[in-house]
């Protein structure tokens, strides 16, 4: 039967708020078009008009956004071997630091395979266990812009004090195309991850405050490629476990089905895997250095809820009734 307006605007109202990969999506979709179709045609058998039909028929369906919600619990656990997946990046990347071959170059000899498969996965629809690979890919954008940090504060000071030569300003010039370039990147994979759902948009940044965190304190501390062999190693495995904290809680967001819950295992890893990280300075962790770490955790996760309704819901294209085409195939 054509699709009555009321029925696309409650049916597309649900869809919004689903939060599901593209192909449960159409799934749940159809399901619930199949569900309305068989309501109204009841209704309209039993002696109401169209129009009355359609009324009572979204009436009984009840509130978009609940429908939605238990669609979403009911179709977004993810089985085992997903989950398990989506944390092996985590895992691999602590392996590396529990046996202290970070300063080896191993960590670029991991990310190389890593980066292949979130393109694989990228053009395979982006499957929910894709996105801690994709904040492992954007690593290197971190790592090389942090490290460029003081050459930048070295070439700005030639400029500014006299002694800067035409080289210098090229190399600044290029360091600064860099920052954009790949600020643009991961403003533009985020966004992309956003308009899909938000709290994938902070699962897949997780590995980036983290990572920070610790390339800073560390080089406050110690130095972060200088000291002897043993300094240099010697709070490797509190990185290590905050690594596998990070993992463990992707295993646990990928099997809740409660958006809430999935959002207080982020947060919560995320203060563990500070705290740890925050010792390799050797230093107590203060209550007001916690509340501030929690304070930008906060704004870290809260962030991406902010963007979406900025950038839209919907990936490729706005909402329609896209899913009423293939469920008529």
């Amino acid at each position: 039967m054509p699709l009555n307006p009321h029925v696309r605007d409650y049916l597309n109202q649900v869809r919004e708020r689903l939060y599901l990969e593209p192909a449960a999506e159409q799934q749940v979709m159809c399901e619930l078009y199949t569900n309305f179709e068989e309501h109204i045609g009841d209704l309209t058998e039993s002696g109401y008009s169209e129009d009355e039909a359609v009324r009572l028929a979204i009436k009984s369906f009840g509130r978009p956004k609940e429908v939605a919600r238990l669609m979403h619990e009911a179709h977004s656990q993810r089985r085992w071997g997903e989950a398990l997946l989506a944390a092996l990046p985590h895992f691999v990347v602590a392996i590396i630091f529990g046996l202290g071959l970070w300063y080896h170059l191993w960590i670029p000899v991991i990310l190389a395979p890593i980066a292949a498969v979130t393109i694989w996965g990228w053009w395979q629809g982006k499957p929910f266990w894709i996105y801690p690979w994709i904040g492992y890919s954007l690593l290197p954008l971190l790592v090389a812009g942090y490290f460029l940090v003081p050459i930048v504060n070295k070439t700005v000071l030639k400029l500014m004090f006299g002694g800067a030569s035409s080289v210098d300003a090229i190399i600044l010039f290029g360091i600064l195309l860099f920052y954009s370039v790949s600020a643009l990147i991961v403003t533009a994979t985020a966004i992309r991850v956003v308009k899909r759902d938000w709290i994938l948009t902070s699962l897949m940044l997780f590995p980036l405050p983290v990572v920070g965190g610790w390339m800073i304190t560390r080089d406050k501390a110690i130095g972060l490629m200088s000291g002897s062999s043993e300094a240099l190693h010697a709070l490797d495995l509190r990185m290590a476990w905050a690594l596998v904290t990070l993992g463990l809680s992707t295993i646990i967001f990928l099997r809740l089905r409660h958006r809430s819950l999935k959002l207080g295992a982020l947060v919560t890893a995320a203060l563990l895997a500070f705290t740890l990280v925050w010792h390799t300075t050797g230093q107590p962790l203060s209550l007001p250095a916690l509340l501030l770490t929690a304070l930008l955790l906060f704004f870290f996760f809260l962030a991406p809820a902010v963007a979406e309704p900025i950038v839209g819901h919907g990936e490729d294209k706005p909402l329609d009734d896209s899913w009423l085409r293939w469920h008529n195939r």
